[in-house]
């Protein structure tokens, strides 16, 4: 079974940063902030969910991570996007590599919030 958790962007920070699934648990209702999220428009927190794989330096993969992806034909960076039940790395040319493709292996090099020059070489 997955292990079902977040991390957050907070953009009330200047500059906005990144937070942990341990920090946002001790905010306290995360249930309601949840809630927040999907109600308000200018809710400050962009919640990011965890997929359930490492890539290959066992660091977790988030929905919104940057990866370089390589398989037989080359290496790609693809952009982690969660799209009908799964998550997959959308690649610059809108091919998708699902995540739990064997044959590919990840390496999270960024994120789209705190690089996203990084989203300048997908194109």
């Amino acid at each position: 079974m997955r292990e079902i958790k977040f991390r957050a962007w907070n953009t009330l920070c200047n500059p906005p940063k990144m937070i942990d699934w341990n920090d946002i648990i001790s905010f306290g209702d995360l249930a309601e902030d949840l809630r927040k999220m999907i109600t308000h428009k200018n809710y400050p927190f962009i919640y990011m969910q965890y997929t359930g794989v490492k890539d290959k330096n066992e660091v977790e993969i988030y929905e919104g991570d940057i990866v370089r992806d390589s398989d037989f034909d080359g290496s790609d960076i693809g952009k982690i996007v969660y799209d009908g039940g799964s998550f997959y790395s959308l690649r610059p040319d809108n091919y998708i590599v699902p995540l739990n493709d064997a044959e590919v292996t990840y390496e999270v090099i960024g994120n789209i919030y705190e690089n996203p020059e990084l989203l300048k070489e997908m194109k």
